[in-house]
């Protein structure tokens, strides 16, 4: 692969610190920086980046922190590959990681098989503002004027440089919006996009350089990405046809995604079966059926077994059971009845 000269490399840095010297100038009263962190590569080029930024700046009245929101139904590799980073962060930076987590009444497994949510799609995304804004914002508004970092960049996909197009220009230093800064902005807090303009071949030479220099826990994560620019998110995604992310790391050897992988399109399968589902009165499908439920949170176990790795907490397995009692979460009542 051909490479940039390290010069080219060093100005992209240097223009990310530049755009946060003027946010450090222009938000006088914001102490808390906050670098959102997936695990991905560009969130962790931006958790570093941040590090790199305080330690050469060292600006006295700013506290800079990194915050993953653990939705728990991360692929096993990725979020063991994400802990291991946001512990060198830490120890190389000496900048504090603060990690969070839906609540009980969030989880995905309470909404899907205690409420009976179909799985997410286009039209009911009902998963982002359950699993990842909600634990976000219960943590920023504990803090005093925050600013809020995110890895956006125009070259991440076709499909964001369109979104972002919208509302930001190519040519300005900073994003005016973003998927996950614009609904974060709604409360009025500033945020920043210092990757706008990196390309994916600057983050691969960034991360290769500061694992060396900073001794950042990165090696896994450049074995789970490959030779590929995936994507990677929740192993129970429905947004998504096919999890080619998922199955990219199983043909590389990651033998556990496999029952993950085999439940996602059962569950994808089965819970498009009008039999699966409650008719509403108009008849068109609704929620999961309590039969239904009982036999995805069944092989779920069985998942559970299998791995070893407990997908579901004390309180989640309790909660949903509540839920089946609930006539809320049943049938729907017929025209004209009353609940």
């Amino acid at each position: 692969m051909a490479t940039c000269p390290a010069p080219l490399l060093d100005a992209q840095e240097d223009r990310s610190f530049r755009l946060l010297d003027a946010l450090a100038r222009r938000e006088e009263a914001a102490q808390d920086w906050v670098a959102f962190f997936s695990g991905g590569k560009d969130s962790s080029v931006l958790a570093a980046l941040l590090g790199r930024w305080y330690r050469e700046r060292h600006p006295r009245r700013i506290r800079p922190s990194i915050l993953y929101v653990d939705t728990r139904i991360e692929p096993p590799p990725i979020h063991a590959q994400a802990i291991r980073l946001l512990e060198s962060l830490s120890r190389a930076y000496g900048i504090r990681v603060h990690r969070v987590q839906p609540t009980v009444e969030e989880s995905f497994w309470t909404n899907l098989l205690g409420r009976g949510y179909p799985p997410p799609s286009r039209k009911f995304r009902w998963c982002t503002k359950r699993l990842k804004l909600a634990p976000a914002l219960r943590f920023l508004k504990r803090l005093e004027n925050p600013v809020s970092l995110v890895g956006t960049r125009f070259s991440e996909s076709a499909d964001r440089r369109r979104r972002l197009s919208r509302t930001c220009s190519p040519t300005t230093g900073e994003c005016g919006t973003g998927s996950l800064a614009d609904r974060l902005n709604t409360s009025g807090m500033p945020y920043v996009a210092p990757l706008l303009h990196w390309s994916t071949e600057d983050v691969w030479r960034f991360l290769a350089r500061v694992a060396r220099e900073d001794d950042l826990e990165l090696f896994g994560l450049f074995d789970l990405y490959g030779d590929g620019d995936l994507r990677f998110g929740c192993w129970t995604c429905t947004l998504v046809k096919r999890d080619r992310s998922g199955e990219a790391l199983l043909a590389r050897g990651h033998r556990e995604l496999a029952p993950l992988l085999e439940y996602r399109a059962w569950l994808v399968a089965e819970a498009a079966r009008g039999a699966n589902r409650y008719p509403r009165p108009n008849g068109v499908r609704g929620r999961l059926t309590l039969a239904f439920r009982q036999q995805a949170l069944a092989r779920l176990e069985a998942v559970e077994r299998e791995l070893g790795i407990p997908w579901l907490s004390p309180e989640e397995r309790r909660r949903i059971r509540e839920l089946w009692e609930d006539p809320r979460y049943g049938p729907y009542p017929r025209h004209g009845a009353a609940r």
